[in-house]
């Protein structure tokens, strides 16, 4: 069997280069977001894998694709083409396959910290879970400075 796996990725130059003036950056290449298909949107049923090695079916899964490309991949990559409209959304709800780290790095770059801020809200707003370790780490940050592998 033959499979495919079909992914998109979110690259932005702007970024990158901003990235390379940041004293700790979370990443240093101008990866945005993106994964597999699926993952890229909420509402999919779209399958993790193609089998087009077999000819009596290689034309519905390549229709298959092409049909995710259209309606799940381009309406993703449109969200990105407005900085400031994608940050303001940010602030109030997740895109999928955008990790917090990159959502954060890419109002920074594109809006400031006040932007940039919002979405850290909204997302420990969702995740309140994690406010006991993040008072923790922000208390040990602020006493012994930033982890190792942000020096």
């Amino acid at each position: 069997m033959s499979l495919l796996y079909a992914s998109a990725k979110v690259q932005d130059t702007e970024l990158k280069d901003w990235r390379k003036l940041q004293k700790r950056p979370y990443r240093s290449d101008g990866s945005v977001a993106g994964g597999l298909f699926h993952l890229l949107t909420e509402n999919t049923t779209s399958s993790l894998w193609r089998n087009i090695a077999a000819p009596e079916t290689r034309a519905g899964m390549l229709f298959e694709i092409e049909q995710d490309i259209r309606e799940i991949v381009l309406p993703y990559f449109a969200k990105f083409q407005n900085a400031q409209t994608l940050i303001t959304q940010l602030a109030t709800k997740d895109l999928p396959a955008f990790s917090i780290g990159d959502q954060v790095e890419y109002a920074l770059c594109f809006s400031g910290s006040n932007a940039a801020q919002k979405i850290i809200d909204r997302f420990l707003n969702e995740r309140m879970d994690l406010l006991p370790a993040v008072h923790e780490a922000y208390t040990k940050m602020k006493k012994d400075g930033p982890p190792p592998f942000f020096s």
